[in-house]
C-alpha cells in the first residue's frame, strides 16, 4: 500500500523542492523505498522574509517581532497548580512585565540624549539662540544608573520567584521558565535593533540617497572649478565631505543587506524569529497548521483516500509535527503514522524552557496522547550525539517508541544541520531503517485515564495601560507644545531684549568713554571646509598703542561666516571692514592656484580703531558703523513667533523618538498603525 511522506523543514529560510528530492532519496534507502510518495511542507513560504521589506513594512515587522519575544518570554509565568502558586506566579508576570518597562524606558532615554545634542544645535545655528542641553547630560545618567539597578532588582527578583516556585513544586521546570523569561527580557532589544537593521530594504532607500547625493556632489565639484577661477574660498568642502560620508554609509548598507543579511539574519535571527513566531503568535500559528493540513488533504485525496503516513520532521518541524497530531482535526482514528523526528528540539528546548506549553510537559502522556487520535502511531526520533538542539526523547525507556543515535560523532559544528541528505553520508537512512526493525505502535492512555494537561497560548490582551498612554502621549504632546511654544516666544523676545539692551549701552560708553586709536589691522582668512565644518574663517589681529602708558598692545579678532547672528555686527560690519583691507592689498600673479587668494593674507595701517579702557574685548571701528541690513538682532515679531513656533518642534523630535522605541520594544505600534493582516 502507497505510504504518503511529508516533509516538515526547522528553521531558517528553504529553497522550494530541495528537500522533496533530498527525503526521497534518503527513503527510497528504506522499506519504504517502493511505495513511499513524498511532498514538502516549506511553512517558510508562508513567511514574508524580513529582507523583503520597505520602510513602512518595517516598522510594522519590528512591531511584531517584539512582541512575538514579549510573549514568549512571559508564557506560562502565572500558571500553577495550587491559589499559592498561582499568586506567586502573578508576582513574577508583573514583575518581568515591569522589568521590561524599564529597558524600554532606559532605551528611549539614551535615544533621547543622543539625538538631542544634535537636533538642539540647529537653533543655534539658525538663529544665533543659546539652547543649552547640559542640563539632560546631569540628569540623564544618574536616572539610567537608577534604572539599571531596578532592572537589575527585577531580574533578580524575578528568578527568586522562580526558585520558590520550582521548591514548591518539587520540579526545576519553574525556574526554567524564570531563567527563560529574564534572558528574553534582554535578548528581545537587541533582536528587534539587528532585525531592523537587516530587515531594511536598503537597496530601495539608498536609491533616493544616491541620487540626491550625486546631485550635490555634481553642483559641489562645479562651485569647486568656479572658486579655482574667482579666486574665492572654496564654501562647499564640508558638503563635500559629508556627501562622500552618506554615499558610503549607503554603499555599506546595500552591502549588508545584500551580503551579511545571507550570515546573520538568515542563520542567526530569523532561526530565533521563526521559533518566537511561532510560540508567540497564534494567528501565525494557526495558519501554518492550515497550510500542513491542506497539504495532508490534498495527498490523501489524490491517492485514493490513503490512511498511510509518514511524518518526517527537522527541529521546529518535529514540534510542528508533534503538535499537529495533538490538536489537528485532519486525523482520523483509522490512520496509520510513521513519526520520524529529526534533531528534535521537544525536550531541550520545548519541555524544559516551555513547559506544558504547546506541548505536554513529559514524553509519555505526549506521545499516548497523539497515539489515541489516530489508529496507530509509530515514533522514531533520530539526533545525533553532539547536536547542540536535538536529543534524545526518552521514547524507548517509556516504551512509546525508539530513540536512534547515528554515532556520528565526527560531526560537531554541523551535528544539528543536514539530517536531510546527512551530507552524502547513509548513517541517517541507515539509523532510520534499524529503528523501523520490530518497532510497536505506542499504546493508547488507559481508559478513564486524565487527559495531559497543556495550554495553547491564545492571542495577547492589548494592554490597556499602554493604549491609554499612546492616548495620553497625543494629548501631553500638544499640550507641551502649546507650553513650549509660549515659553519660546517670552525667551527668545525677551533675550533678543536683553541682547538689544546690552549692546545699546556699550555703543553709547564707546561712544561718550571709548579711547579711539589708530590701529594696523592684519587680516586672513581660513577654509576649513574638509575639517572643521565647512565654514569660512575671518582672522582679524588689531595692532595698536596705549595712549595712557604708550604699551603696543595686540587684539585678536575672529569670525565664523557660519554664524547666523554676530553679537558684534551691533558695532560695526568685520565684512565691510575686510573688503576694504583686501582693496589695499595687491592682487599674487598666483591667485589662480589659491582658493584663499587676491592679496590674502595683508594688513591695512591707520584704521579708527576705538575701546573702552576697562573693557578692551568692548571695542569697534568708526570708520566701519553696522547697517540696518547686519543688525540682525532688530527682529521683527513676525520673526519671533516663527523661531517660537519652530524651536518647540526641535525639542519634541527627541521625545518622540524616545517615545516610539518605548511603544516597539512593548511590542505596540509606535504611532497607533495597526499591524497588517
Amino acid at each position: 500500500m502507497t505510504v504518503l511522506c511529508v516533509a516538515i523543514h526547522g528553521v531558517g529560510s528553504q529553497k522550494e523542492l530541495v528537500i522533496k528530492s533530498q527525503v526521497e532519496e534518503t527513503l527510497g534507502k528504506t522499506r519504504f523505498r517502493d511505495s513511499v510518495i513524498v511532498e514538502e511542507f516549506n511553512w517558510d513560504k508562508l513567511v514574508e522574509h524580513s529582507s523583503q521589506r520597505s520602510i513602512r513594512d518595517m516598522v510594522w515587522f519590528l512591531e511584531a517581532t517584539a512582541e512575538n519575544i514579549s510573549v514568549s518570554s512571559r508564557l506560562g509565568l502565572r500558571s500553577g497548580n495550587t491559589g499559592v502558586q498561582r499568586f506567586f506566579g502573578a508576582l513574577q508576570f508583573h514583575g518581568h512585565r515591569l522589568c521590561q518597562w524599564i529597558i524600554a524606558l532606559s532605551i528611549g532615554l539614551i535615544a533621547t540624549g543622543t539625538i538631542t545634542p544634535l537636533v538642539m544645535s540647529i537653533p543655534n545655528l539658525m538663529f544665533g539662540l543659546s539652547t543649552s542641553y547640559d542640563s539632560i547630560f546631569r540628569w540623564l545618567p544618574i536616572t539610567l544608573n537608577f534604572l539599571f539597578v531596578a532592572v537589575l532588582f527585577l531580574s533578580g527578583f524575578v528568578l527568586a520567584i522562580g526558585l520558590i516556585r520550582a521548591a514548591m513544586a518539587l520540579s526545576v521546570r519553574p525556574l526554567n521558565e524564570a531563567v527563560r523569561s529574564t534572558v528574553l527580557l534582554y535578548l528581545q532589544p537587541i533582536l528587534v535593533f539587528i532585525s531592523g537593521m537587516l530587515a531594511t530594504k536598503w537597496t530601495s532607500v539608498t536609491r533616493p540617497v544616491w541620487l540626491f547625493g550625486g546631485f550635490i556632489l555634481v553642483v559641489s565639484m562645479i562651485a569647486f572649478v568656479f572658486s579655482l577661477f574667482s579666486g574665492e574660498p572654496f564654501f562647499y568642502g564640508a558638503t563635500l565631505k559629508y556627501s562622500a560620508y552618506v554615499l558610503l554609509a549607503a554603499a555599506a548598507l546595500v552591502l549588508l543587506q545584500l551580503k551579511l543579511s545571507h550570515v546573520w539574519f538568515g542563520i542567526i535571527v530569523k532561526v530565533l524569529l521563526d521559533i518566537f513566531r511561532y510560540l508567540g503568535d497564534p494567528k501565525y500559528r494557526l495558519s501554518v497548521h492550515q497550510s500542513l493540513d491542506n497539504k495532508l488533504e490534498d495527498l490523501r485525496t489524490s491517492h485514493g483516500d490513503n490512511s498511510q503516513f509518514i511524518l518526517l520532521a527537522h527541529s521546529l518541524g518535529s514540534v510542528i509535527a508533534v503538535d499537529s497530531i495533538l490538536t489537528s482535526s485532519f486525523w482520523r482514528q483509522g490512520d496509520t503514522v510513521y513519526l520520524i523526528t529529526m534533531g528534535s528540539p521537544i525536550r531541550r528546548m520545548f519541555q524544559r524552557f516551555f513547559p506544558k506549553i504547546l506541548l505536554p510537559a513529559s514524553t509519555v502522556p505526549m506521545a499516548q496522547s497523539a497515539a489515541s487520535r489516530v489508529g496507530s502511531l509509530y515514533w522514531v526520533n533520530v539526533f545525533r550525539p553532539f547536536d547542540y538542539i536535538g536529543k534524545a526523547l526518552s521514547l524507548g525507556r517509556h516504551g512509546v517508541g525508539v530513540d536512534a543515535s547515528t554515532r556520528e560523532r565526527s560531526r560537531f559544528f554541523s551535528a544539528h544541520t543536514d539530517y536531510w541528505s546527512d551530507g552524502g553520508g547513509d548513517a541517517v537512512h541507515e539509523t532510520i531503517e534499524a529503528a523501523l526493525e520490530g518497532l510497536e505502535p505506542i499504546a493508547r492512555p488507559a481508559a478513564g485515564s486524565d487527559a495531559p494537561v497543556y495550554a495553547i497560548p491564545s492571542p495577547p490582551a492589548r494592554d490597556a495601560l499602554v493604549s491609554g498612554l499612546r492616548g495620553a502621549a497625543s494629548v501631553a504632546g500638544f499640550v507641551l507644545y502649546i507650553a513650549m511654544f509660549v515659553g519660546s516666544l517670552f525667551w527668545v523676545s525677551s533675550s533678543l531684549e536683553d541682547r538689544n539692551v546690552e549692546l545699546a549701552e556699550i555703543n553709547i560708553r564707546l561712544q561718550n568713554e571709548g579711547i579711539e586709536v589708530s590701529a594696523a589691522v592684519h587680516y586672513d582668512r581660513d577654509n576649513v571646509g574638509f575639517g572643521q565644518g565647512g565654514t569660512i574663517i575671518d582672522k582679524f589681529t588689531i595692532r595698536y598703542t596705549d595712549p595712557a602708558t604708550s604699551e603696543p598692545r595686540t587684539e585678536p579678532f575672529e569670525f565664523d561666516q557660519a554664524t547666523g547672528f554676530p553679537a558684534h555686527r551691533q558695532r560695526f560690519d568685520e565684512s565691510v571692514l575686510a573688503k576694504y583691507i583686501r582693496s589695499l592689498c595687491p592682487e599674487p600673479w598666483w591667485k589662480f592656484w589659491r582658493i584663499n587668494s587676491r592679496g590674502i593674507p595683508c594688513e591695512a595701517q591707520g584704521v579708527r580703531f576705538r575701546y573702552l579702557p576697562d573693557d578692551t574685548k568692548s571695542y569697534d571701528f568708526p570708520d566701519f558703523p553696522s547697517t540696518d541690513e547686519t543688525r540682525s538682532s532688530k527682529w521683527s515679531w513676525f520673526t519671533i513667533i516663527w523661531i517660537s513656533l519652530i524651536i518647540p518642534v526641535f525639542a519634541l523630535f527627541p521625545l518622540a523618538i524616545s517615545g516610539a522605541l518605548f511603544m516597539l520594544l512593548l511590542g505596540h505600534a509606535p504611532f497607533g498603525r495597526p499591524s497588517p493582516q
